[in-house]
């Protein structure tokens, strides 16, 4: 159905285009950190520094790159799939193969746990439903001051 490619393995071009598409798709509640669009050279600086510890893109046969998964250096998983793409079971089978082919960090007491987290804006009921079916448990409320 799937397979997750690095994403320092495409062209550069197709790198930055696809994530900075997905950066555009995403509706405010998918959203933790963002409040307004980097510029293309920011992005693209980012983007091409790989900040995380795995980055992939998702491949789905027939159908291209639909999306991206990543994990942190502190156990964290993302996923953003394209609109267009989007309620296909894409995300479930990426974070499913993430989890199966990485195994968290160790644990560093107090700076990072030794399993796997996702952070999820409230209001974004299909991802709160994904981790869920994933058997993901609610074990904080993070707060903005």
């Amino acid at each position: 159905m799937i397979k997750l490619v690095d994403l320092r393995s495409l062209p550069d071009h197709q790198a930055v285009a696809l994530t900075w598409q997905l950066l555009e798709e995403r509706p405010i509640e998918a959203s933790i950190s963002h409040r307004q669009m980097p510029s293309w050279e920011k992005h693209k600086e980012y983007v091409l520094n790989h900040p995380y510890r795995v980055w992939n893109a998702i491949d789905a046969a027939g159908s291209g790159m639909v999306g991206t998964v990543l994990l942190t250096e502190h156990n964290e998983i993302g996923i953003a799939i394209l609109r267009e793409h989007q309620r296909r079971g894409y995300a479930r089978a990426a974070v499913k193969m993430l989890m199966e082919e990485y195994r968290p960090a160790a644990e560093i007491a107090g700076r990072r746990s030794g399993y796997f987290l996702a952070n999820v804006n409230p209001h974004n009921g299909a991802s709160i439903a994904l981790f869920l079916g994933l058997g993901g448990r609610l074990i904080q409320h993070t707060y903005e001051l």
